[in-house]
């Protein structure tokens, strides 16, 4: 039983459309003649994976994972669907439940927003290097 648990938020994140696509252009770039080259060496095909193409995958896997964190971070409605108690509800839920009936406090909504941009901004910061070198290299040929 998923509802109403972490798991619930976390395992379905990990399998994006987006995440499918782009990785499957990265791969289609990579020549064959390195699979070919490394089968000639005696390689098998876990080990071709392993010491070729993961390799080369690095920084559009870390793209990937800074793309992802931030499409489940601004995530709204699918923690809304999937979790039931208050204790467990994600910032951005957080966020919309300051909205109050009678009227919202505005400067205490930005601060909270702002402060909810903070770990995404720390994230692109430290992996900019491999999310800038993931995006031009998941569109080229080798």
């Amino acid at each position: 039983n998923w509802i109403d648990t972490h798991t619930g938020l976390i395992v379905p994140a990990l399998v994006h459309p987006f995440g499918i696509f782009m990785l499957r252009q990265f791969f289609l770039g990579i020549p064959r003649e390195l699979e070919d080259a490394a089968r000639m060496d005696g390689c098998s095909r876990l080990g071709i994976l392993y010491r070729i193409i993961l390799p080369l995958s690095k920084a559009p896997i870390s793209a990937l994972a800074v793309f992802i964190f931030m499409f489940q971070w601004n995530s709204f409605l699918w923690p809304l669907i999937v979790l039931n108690s208050k204790e467990k509800y994600t910032l951005q839920i957080g966020l919309a439940m300051l909205r109050g009936d009678l009227g919202t406090e505005w400067p205490l909504v930005m601060a909270a927003t702002t402060l909810a941009t903070v770990p995404l901004v720390l994230l692109f910061l430290v992996a900019q290097k491999q999310f800038i070198r993931g995006i031009t290299l998941t569109g080229l040929k080798y």
